[in-house]
Parts: C-alpha cells; sequence; structure tokens
C-alpha cells in the first residue's frame, strides 16, 4: 500500500482544546468508527468538512469461500460414499445390474463434476473481484 503524498504545506500552528472525559471518549470512539488512529487528522477532517469513509471489513468474499469450501467437503462425502456403493455392489450383486447402476452413478458424478468446476470459476472470480475491492479500498 503505497502512502499518500505529504501536502506541502507544514502544519506549524497549534490549537489547544480542553475536553471533559466524556468528549474525549466519544471523538475517539467516532475516531475508530472512521478507522482514523491519529485524532489530530480526524479532528481537522471533520471541522474543514473533508470526505471521511467509514473502513469497513467485508465479510462476504469470505462466507462465499466457506460456503465453496463446505460444498467441496460435501462432493468429498459423496465420492466416499460412491465407493462404498461400488464395494457393495461388486461383493452383492450379479455383474450386469452392478454395471447398469455404476453407469447411472457415473452420469451423476459427470453432473455433479459439471456443476463443481462451473462453481470453482465463479469462486475464482469473486474471490478476485473483493481482492480487486479491497486493494481500491486501500
Amino acid at each position: 500500500m503505497q502512502r499518500k503524498p505529504k501536502p506541502s504545506e507544514n502544519k506549524s500552528r497549534r490549537v489547544n482544546l480542553r475536553l471533559t472525559e466524556k468528549e474525549y471518549a466519544l471523538i475517539l470512539q467516532r475516531a475508530e468508527q472512521f478507522g482514523q488512529k491519529d485524532i489530530s487528522r480526524y479532528v481537522r477532517k471533520h471541522l474543514f468538512n473533508q470526505k471521511m469513509y467509514v473502513e469497513t471489513h467485508d465479510t462476504t468474499g469470505e462466507k462465499f469461500n466457506i460456503a465453496v469450501c463446505t460444498y467441496t467437503q460435501q462432493i468429498r462425502k459423496i465420492g466416499q460414499n460412491y465407493n462404498q456403493i461400488t464395494r457393495y455392489l461388486q461383493a452383492n450383486w450379479s455383474p450386469e445390474d452392478t454395471k447398469m447402476l455404476l453407469r447411472e452413478i457415473e452420469k451423476m458424478t459427470k453432473i455433479i463434476l459439471k456443476y463443481t468446476v462451473s462453481l470453482n470459476e465463479i469462486a475464482k472470480k469473486a474471490l478476485e473481484y473483493y481482492d480487486r475491492i479491497n486493494q481500491q479500498k486501500q
């Protein structure tokens, strides 16, 4: 993150201000809400009606990432179930019935795989989007 260039004017004048504990706490709280660690900068911006932005942490991308991970875990579990089904069919069914059922399972697996690939592509685009947004905020 690049620093903003300092203005050419040096701040040579000082203003002393007396506040109650409550007033000071309120200024600190409001400065924190705007992501300002420098109280002087916050007060100057507020006094001179400069634009102030609330710094927030967008958790949408994180929630989306968690959802994708959960989906991926569920797909893995489905794969484990397929393996168990295959072993059961081979042990307990005739070869013809087993082949037929395995073909059906294979069709379903291809459909799930197709959606998984699409979801991964969407996830990558979404994360790139949120990265761009976060970079613009900084």
